[in-house]
């Protein structure tokens, strides 16, 4: 699936959070993780970018009615009724316009949308280029 995907090198302390990146080539992200992370061990990976996104059919269906009985304790069937598709589509464009002028306030403004080649780099002196 990712086979043909170009993707940027990503560096983390813990594999989680990659916060050294973007980064053209695997050899920039273990130069730079070697600095970023003081010697350190640290991961690396390639990684295609998603873009910052909110579903409106996600928010709605599974954090606030249909995954959960808050509106209707024991009852069974749906917990909306009428032009749910209209509500759910106008609830998407005001998420997708409030994120639109509002993107630049989150630390971490981009996830990934594909990763590969995911490698543990062992501790190292600091500035150290490694062979590929």
């Amino acid at each position: 699936m990712t086979k043909d995907l170009q993707g940027t090198w990503w560096a983390s302390r813990d594999g989680d959070f990659y916060t050294s990146g973007p980064h053209d080539t695997r050899e920039q992200a273990i130069f730079a993780g070697r600095e970023d992370f003081d010697g350190g061990a640290f991961h690396i990976v390639e990684a295609g970018i998603a873009p910052l996104r909110f579903s409106a059919a996600r928010l709605i269906d599974q954090q606030y009615f249909e995954d959960d009985e808050l509106f209707h304790p024991g009852a069974s069937g749906a917990d909306r009724r009428g032009n749910c598709k209209a509500a759910d589509a106008e609830l998407q464009e005001m998420l997708d316009a409030w994120l639109v002028r509002h993107a630049d306030t989150f630390v971490a403004p981009t996830m990934f949308a594909w990763s590969r080649n995911e490698e543990f780099i062992p501790a190292g002196a600091v500035g150290e280029r490694e062979a590929a």
